[in-house]
């Protein structure tokens, strides 16, 4: 007589970055989708926003002219001075300012910069030429 065997196997949970499938899988968000939540019901990865990058799992930074406040904002906006929004990548999550600038939307300008109406930072002239 056979006696049947029951196997109970612990399944791991899915992870940010990850969908949970019909199947009860996990699968890793890919390419121009992301997920920050943890799933904990039957989840799609969410489409990338226009004005990002999406590079799979929960990597997402901004295109060149936005920027956003943390690595896991969903708002993107359009910087004042376009030109001083570099953009992001997978390793800068958040987007770079260009040379000069800094804060928020990139709209202040570093020590030893100035600002212009157009959200501009030039470059000071050096100290002792301003003297003169």
């Amino acid at each position: 007589m056979q006696t049947p065997i029951e196997l109970n196997f612990p399944m791991r949970t899915c992870v940010a970055g990850e969908e949970w499938t019909d199947d009860n899988r996990c699968q890793k968000c890919k390419a121009t989708t992301y997920l920050y939540d943890v799933p904990t019901e039957v989840t799609s990865c969410k489409d990338c926003d226009p004005n990002a990058d999406c590079y799979g799992g929960t990597v997402v930074a901004p295109n060149k002219e936005y920027w956003r406040s943390t690595n896991i904002s969903e708002e993107f906006y359009a910087c004042l001075n376009p030109a001083a929004c570099m953009g992001g990548s997978e390793t800068e999550p958040t987007g770079v300012c260009d040379t000069g600038y800094e804060g928020v939307l990139c709209a202040e300008c570093k020590t030893g910069f100035t600002i212009n109406n157009k959200y501009e930072c030039t470059a000071c002239p050096d100290f002792t030429l301003n003297v003169i």
